[in-house]
């Protein structure tokens, strides 16, 4: 996945505009899908739906006051973009209010798009047309990005797949590592026997 947030190619849209917003201020570090996102950076489209009056009131309960109002904020527009950093199960989200699963995906940074951008968004992961991905980058350029504190998140055990790709990197590395030593030892070895 994009190694930056002007590199994003793919989008994923909220229903609710004060999730969007709560996700690029910071405050919502975990985005609960029924897929594991892979690490890296992704658009944040809000859609032209909103969360019901009950999900509403539970926002404000956990972000407060400075959470705007839904019917203040864009909807059907690309607002910013989201970098996935882990994707984890609600039990290893250390009690965060945001885990519900049943992947969490957890937010480490993001960035807010200067001007909306008005988009159709999809189910899933998707792909803006290519005039909307021309001016959403176009912003995202120079746009700041706001790191998120997700330490806490980040010492979660490692998942089953998550420890056979380590033990698969480690064991290449060690592989390489004895390759490369094995080979300078017979060139040593075969230039002292010149001499």
């Amino acid at each position: 996945m994009a190694d930056s947030p002007a590199a994003a190619t793919h989008a994923l849209t909220m229903k609710g505009a004060q999730i969007s917003w709560a996700i690029l201020a910071g405050h919502k570090i975990i985005e609960n899908r029924h897929m594991r996102m892979r690490p890296g950076w992704y658009l944040l489209h809000t859609g032209k739906g909103s969360q019901d009056a009950a999900h509403q009131e539970k926002m404000r309960g956990i972000v407060g006051a400075a959470l705007p109002a839904e019917a203040d904020l864009p909807h059907g527009v690309v607002v910013g973009a989201l970098h996935v950093v882990r994707s984890l199960r609600p039990e290893e989200c250390q009690g965060s209010v945001w885990a519900s699963g049943p992947f969490c995906n957890v937010v480490g940074a993001s960035c807010t798009l200067a001007t909306p951008v008005a988009a159709q968004g999809s189910l899933g992961l998707w792909k803006p047309e290519p005039a909307v991905l021309e001016h959403v980058r176009a912003q995202l350029i120079d746009a700041p990005v706001l790191r998120n504190d997700v330490a806490h998140l980040l010492r979660a055990p490692l998942s089953a797949e998550e420890v056979t790709l380590t033990l698969t990197l480690t064991l290449t590395l060690t592989l390489t590592l004895t390759l490369t030593l094995t080979l300078t030892l017979t060139a040593a070895t075969t230039a002292a026997r010149r001499y």
